[in-house]
């Protein structure tokens, strides 16, 4: 089981070992591992580092754009939530307000005058919103009347809109658009 071992180029190389003697490894292999890698072979890996890097970076910005338009909508969607479900609580009118100059700058859902809770906005995200204005939430958890907000990327035609919904009853719904074109809906 001993091994005999001889340094080569700063490399430990078996010389013998219990199934006899081993290969000497040549001049050509002890001074191309001395070596490193050939200018070619560097030029190589990084032509193709920069095509795969061409083609993956406009798919990562979509995705980045996706993202950002399925947190907006989650935003949303979360601060519905919370208002229902805080209106049926304390048996009073819960109302989320978007922050001065619209949806765009982000939304806090109040109670009264108390700020229960405040979301910022999500950079990037456009907002339609018909009706515009607050959503108030009664006693009962209902809202007066329905409600469509259409949340999309505008410098990014690739992603869809995301449409989030409350029904008169007040449940809250999410839904992404089909056809791609924003101004129907989803």
């Amino acid at each position: 089981m001993v091994s005999q071992l001889r340094q080569v180029a700063g490399l430990s190389v078996v010389l013998a070992d219990e199934h006899g003697p081993a290969r000497r490894p040549s001049v050509f292999a002890q001074s191309r591992l001395a070596q490193g890698f050939t200018l070619i072979e560097l030029m190589v890996v990084i032509a193709v580092a920069g095509v795969l890097m061409a083609v993956a970076i406009p798919s990562f910005s979509t995705f980045m754009d996706t993202t950002r338009a399925r947190s907006a909508a989650s935003g949303l969607y979360e601060a519905l939530t919370i208002a229902r479900s805080e209106a049926i609580k304390r048996g009073a009118s819960v109302t989320i307000s978007p922050a001065t100059g619209g949806w765009v700058n982000g939304w806090s859902v109040k109670f009264g005058t108390t700020t229960l809770k405040q979301w910022q906005p999500e950079t990037g995200v456009s907002y339609d919103d018909a009706v515009g204005g607050d959503i108030t939430y009664g006693l009962s958890g209902r809202v007066g009347g329905t409600r469509d907000i259409v949340i999309y990327i505008a410098t990014n035609s690739k992603v869809p809109a995301r449409c989030v919904s409350i029904d008169a009853s007040g449940r809250v719904n999410t839904r992404i658009d089909k056809d791609g074109d924003k101004s129907n809906g989803c």
